[in-house]
């Protein structure tokens, strides 16, 4: 009948409306959130511990960083091509859940020039920038100084055009990266202020580099002060095993994750997102 069409139109429009407003109905998330400290009793050791948070869902939005469609290193490539199917299925939970999802993918705003997620950031008001925060900034525990890829004779260039196609775009989420000369992060800093955003969570490549160091990325958030947290599932790193501390690239990852743990923000796993939207599907066992 035309009266439920109607208000099936309604709801929709109520809906879109209450998620670019800010306004939007949803429940808190418990993530359980790890951290590693220094123990100075006794002898000196870092100390793993995890903690429980509660994040309200409108006030949390997931950054994907650099997955892009092809990158100059062919191993790298390969590695985000993997990386894009669990970045996908985690952002579908996180954005039922109703977190905003923020693709970050540098160098490609020209791409999405057209789209509707890429004006609606370009339109949003300019907000005053604050001071960054004092942060301890030791060096990373992975030598990439030789660009990190792990195949010998890879030309560097700029081999990327979009976000990698596996990663879904919803018409509700935001397209987002500083664009040439505007390396300070005003884009994403007026996404926060204007959803009032509290929490900040990283997902991505690579978390030795632009997952890191991005004016968008983990060490400018926590400059600003927010809430910010890392999945330890969904980065990886640039990293050739040749190189020092000599380890595996998947243990070089693991390295970089604890890295963070210790000195920056702290992880928490894709399964806090996954558990529920499985056993919501009723196919995952109490």
């Amino acid at each position: 009948p035309d009266c439920v069409l109607t208000a099936v139109m309604i709801l929709r429009v109520s809906l879109a409306l209450a998620v670019y407003t800010g306004f939007c109905f949803s429940s808190d998330v418990i993530l359980t959130l790890r951290h590693q400290a220094a123990s100075t009793s006794g002898r000196l050791s870092w100390v793993v511990s995890e903690t429980t948070q509660s994040f309200n869902a409108s006030e949390t939005c997931i950054v994907i960083v650099d997955m892009w469609n092809r990158h100059w290193c062919p191993s790298a490539t390969e590695r985000v091509e993997a990386l894009a199917i669990l970045i996908n299925e985690t952002a579908s939970a996180a954005r039922d859940m109703g977190m905003l999802i923020i693709h970050a993918p540098s160098d490609c705003m020209h791409y999405y020039s057209d789209f509707k997620q890429r004006q609606w950031v370009l339109g949003l008001p300019k907000a005053e920038m604050p001071h960054l925060k004092p942060h301890p900034d030791p060096p990373y525990p992975l030598d990439s100084s030789d660009g990190g890829c792990d195949v010998p004779n890879a030309n560097v260039s700029i081999a990327w055009t979009h976000e990698n196609d596996l990663i879904y775009i919803d018409e509700l989420d935001a397209i987002s990266a500083d664009p040439d000369g505007h390396q300070n992060g005003q884009e994403l800093y007026n996404i926060l202020i204007h959803r009032h955003l509290k929490n900040i969570i990283y997902v991505g490549v690579h978390e030795n580099m632009c997952v890191m160091n991005r004016p968008f990325a983990i060490k400018q958030a926590v400059g600003w002060g927010y809430n910010v947290a890392v999945v330890r599932e969904l980065v990886d790193v640039m990293y050739n095993p040749m190189q020092a501390p000599y380890v595996s690239h998947e243990e070089g990852t693991e390295m970089m994750t604890e890295f963070i743990e210790k000195f920056w923000v702290p992880s928490m796993s894709m399964y806090d997102f996954l558990n529920p939207r499985i056993r919501s599907l009723g196919s995952f066992p109490d």
